[in-house]
């Protein structure tokens, strides 16, 4: 392991660093007012790439490659040339090391949490520049976002999670910091005022995780189900499918054990007066599409909330309305099979081009 001794981690000012031989390389800027990394484009396989075009960039630097044991075989870093930690302890005691570093931060993005808060506690005076998912900062992190510039996924790093993000850190808590304004930003901005009225009008109505579940396992006047990665656009999706075992569970009532798949998430809808109308009419809105699957309400506001798979965070992309009653509540349009637009009447909006605005 190399001697943590005194060490300077990127303390340089980098105007740009961008080598055409790699595809979608890091592009790392510094402008002279500021005190932390504006970082712009980013790569699969990203920071070994960033790593080496540094030590190349500028030779009489010192630059160091933090990464976990367990993945010292799969990136490709000089054994040399990498400080490679076993836990969260082993890496607070490394990061204590250096003396007001700057980091740039891709983690692992399940434990991606735990790394910048042990980072955060362990080296508070350092200045960050972080590539991970907008849900890692929820429990804590999200108090400490200075800037924050949602990345897009175009065959890149950002395509495991389409809300991706980079982000600075502050050294203390910004009061006025909302996640779920932060959330807000993420999303499609034609559509917010339609997450906006769900968040206000919020009834509880969310998708829930059932991944093994059997049809015994399921309500089948009450369950309407979907694959947890309806919402992913990046690979193809962002609609809800027609012509499978949950279309004809939700729309039909029917049970196709042949072409029935796992990793499910259920919306569970109930209804007292007629069983099954609350979720029939939901399977109304969603599958209200013919040749584009992208062109109806449901598919757009699935889409935008620019998540992979379907969870309990992005609850807003379901109308919190009452679907037992919506074809009496707006029985003229829902009668003439405008399901759209009687959804929207219904929480007081409107179309106004491409755009949901209130009405």
């Amino acid at each position: 392991m190399l001697n943590l001794k005194n060490k300077e981690l990127f303390d340089i000012k980098i105007s740009l660093v961008n080598n055409k031989e790699f595809r979608n390389t890091f592009i790392i800027s510094q402008k002279e007012d500021t005190e932390y990394w504006d970082t712009g484009f980013v790569a699969f396989w990203n920071t070994p790439v960033l790593f080496y075009e540094l030590k190349k960039a500028y030779p009489d630097k010192k630059f160091y490659y933090v990464e976990l044991k367990e993945l010292q075989n799969v990136y490709g870093v000089d054994k040399q040339e990498a400080i490679y930690v076993e836990d969260d302890k082993e890496l607070a005691q490394i990061m204590s090391t250096f003396k007001n570093p700057k980091l740039l931060i891709n983690p692992p993005y399940k434990i991606g949490n735990k790394i910048i808060t042990t980072c955060k506690l362990a080296c508070p005076k350092a200045k960050y520049s972080i590539l991970m998912p907008l849900a890692q900062y929820k429990q804590e992190l999200y108090k400490y976002i200075k800037t924050i510039n949602f990345v897009g996924g175009d065959g890149f790093d950002a395509s495991i999670t389409n809300n991706n993000c980079i982000v600075t850190l502050a050294e203390q808590p910004i009061p006025t910091n909302s996640y779920f304004d932060f959330a807000l930003q993420s999303f499609d901005q034609n559509y917010i005022e339609f997450y906006k009225w769900n968040i206000e009008h919020n009834r509880g109505l969310k998708f829930k995780t059932c991944l093994k579940a059997t049809p015994e396992d399921l309500n089948i006047n009450t369950d309407f189900i979907e694959i947890n990665r309806c919402c992913d656009i990046i690979h193809k999706h962002g609609y809800y499918t027609k012509y499978n075992a949950n279309y004809k569970w939700n729309l039909e009532n029917k049970i196709d054990r042949a072409k029935w798949i796992g990793s499910l998430v259920k919306l569970v809808l109930e209804d007292d007066d007629i069983p099954g109308m609350a979720k029939h009419n939901y399977s109304l809105f969603a599958y209200n599409w013919t040749t584009d699957k992208r062109a109806c309400l449901a598919s757009k506001v699935m889409a935008g909330v620019n998540a992979v798979t379907v969870s309990e965070e992005v609850y807003m992309l379901i109308p919190q309305i009452d679907w037992a009653h919506i074809h009496i509540n707006q029985k003229e349009l829902w009668d003439k099979g405008l399901y759209d637009e009687a959804i929207l009447a219904e929480m007081g909006l409107r179309w106004e081009g491409n755009k949901i605005v209130r009405a």
